[in-house]
């Protein structure tokens, strides 16, 4: 058997929320356009043309701690040790040299 109960309990649900919708078709209110020519008028800036970035001091700065930053890389990159190319004698040489000179009580670097 079928249930109306709930069938009946949603539709009037959902057309209670209908109800509350905004109706889109109302025209604006008869002030409307005269406000809008003089907000225009005003000064006011459009909003297409508003986003266009500012070049002010903090944006300078911000592009030269960037440079900087770029510059300090580069120079870091250029100072990078190459990769150590030797043979196992040679690499056993080279750790017992500097375990001498640790043992001395000095500085390998």
């Amino acid at each position: 058997m079928i249930r109306f109960g709930p069938a009946i309990a949603l539709t009037v649900t959902l057309s209670g929320c209908v109800s509350v919708l905004p109706d889109n078709n109302v025209p604006a209110p008869e002030w409307f356009e005269t406000r809008r020519a003089e907000v225009i008028a005003e000064g006011y800036p459009d909003l297409r043309t508003a986003l266009i970035p500012v070049d002010d001091e903090d944006s300078k700065l911000w592009s030269r701690m960037a440079k900087q930053i770029e510059d300090a890389k580069e120079e870091l990159d250029e100072a990078a040790p190459e990769p150590a190319d030797m043979d196992e004698a040679a690499l056993r040489a080279w750790v017992a040299e500097q375990q001498a000179i640790v043992a001395k009580g000095e500085e390998p670097y």
